[in-house]
């Protein structure tokens, strides 16, 4: 109830009100550290591995996999706009899809209709995550409140390099 609250900007039936004020979600489930356990440590060679497939993700299979998204959606909205079936609309996205190379993201089954598509995308979204996580230090309810645009640059001194900060809300 709490996230639904927080997340009241993303979410068309969101709560209007905060339902724990002054507490934690935890707390107002009667969790305590006696009750909730702790999360196993993940070994410095397993976290830095996944790391490092999830950047090769984010920094070599996002473009492309971006563009069929881009692509299937955009056939799809012009058949929309022109009144045809769902059906139809779907073939046009599809075909919209197969104009492009064909590629198979990290050896992944290539990406040939919608199902496929959505499927790489996940995981391009867990890749994204995994990153985040990963290279900033940022708790999910973090990650999550992040929007679009919360990458800033500021000049670094009189050098004229630009410094990328991400600007999010902490919650602690």
């Amino acid at each position: 109830l709490k996230l639904l609250y927080v997340q009241r900007a993303k979410l068309t039936d969101a709560l209007s009100f905060e339902p724990f004020p002054g507490e934690t979600a935890g707390v107002a489930a009667g969790l305590s550290r006696a009750t909730k356990g702790w999360i196993p440590f993940i070994p410095d060679a397993l976290a830095v591995d996944i790391i490092a497939k999830a950047l090769d993700w984010v920094e070599h299979q996002a473009t492309p996999i971006l563009e069929r998204r881009e692509a299937y959606e955009a056939g799809h909205a012009i058949a929309a706009s022109r009144g045809v079936s769902g059906h139809h609309c779907r073939t046009l996205g599809r075909r919209s899809l197969h104009a492009l190379p064909l590629i198979a993201p990290a050896g992944r089954r290539a990406l040939i209709d919608k199902t496929n598509l959505d499927v790489i995308v996940r995981h391009l979204h867990t890749a994204c995550f995994i990153v985040i996580a990963g290279l900033v230090g940022m708790r999910v309810s973090e990650i999550l409140s992040l929007k679009a645009g919360a990458i800033e640059y500021r000049q670094l001194g009189e050098s004229g390099v630009a410094q990328a900060y991400l600007v999010a809300r902490l919650y602690k």
